[in-house]
């Protein structure tokens, strides 16, 4: 494949529609050529998340954690 991808696989969180839910959870992936260094691309990503967290400051941060690479 000629580009590097991202795939949103599972969200978990909530209890019902109606109810705003405490903390919600996306399991996502990434596949990135390899002009594009994993270390540079999970930085920039945890640099997305502090900023969307910092709009936010009553709500809980985001929080980005590794599990492969």
């Amino acid at each position: 494949m000629p580009y590097s991808t991202v795939h949103i696989g599972q969200i978990e969180g909530g209890r019902a529609l109606n109810i705003e839910p405490a903390e919600c959870v996306l399991k996502m992936e990434f596949r990135h050529l390899s002009e594009a260094p994993a270390r540079q691309l999970l930085s920039e990503i945890e640099g997305i998340a502090k900023r969307v967290s910092n709009s936010f400051p009553n709500a809980k941060p985001i929080t980005v954690n590794q599990i492969n690479a």
